[in-house]
């Protein structure tokens, strides 16, 4: 249940990249250049570990790499705007649930641990 779970959330975080692009835009830090691209390239990498989680093709490889996309947001954009004094309930809510589900991506990425089937990355 828990991997099928990782595999629709990102479906829904990378539609989410492109119908809400005006607000996933401003969010890329200024230092990375070509914010509009970032947030389509990642919609563009939910949208794909998602298809390979449900689908189970590469789906270890797929769950990690989530988690590591997640665990970067939380180091690259909310960490530094609620250090940087923008604290609201709203980047607050944000850190915690990008924390949680980097975790629980990542927890679902180590439970494919031992599973060995064609189209695996293992």
């Amino acid at each position: 249940m828990a991997r099928a779970l990782c595999g629709l959330a990102p479906i829904g975080f990378g539609f989410s990249h492109f119908v809400y692009i005006n607000l996933t835009a401003p969010l890329i830090p200024h230092w990375l250049h070509a914010p509009v691209l970032w947030a389509y390239l990642t919609g563009g990498a939910y949208l794909a570990a998602g298809v390979a989680i449900l689908l189970k093709v590469l789906d270890r490889l797929a769950a990690a790499l989530s988690a590591v996309m997640m665990g970067l947001f939380l180091l690259l954009v909310w960490l530094p705007m609620v250090a940087s004094g923008h604290i609201s309930a709203f980047n607050w809510g944000e850190t915690y649930a990008t924390w949680v589900l980097t975790a629980a991506a990542w927890v679902v990425a180590d439970s494919y641990r031992g599973v060995v089937r064609l189209g695996s990355d293992k």
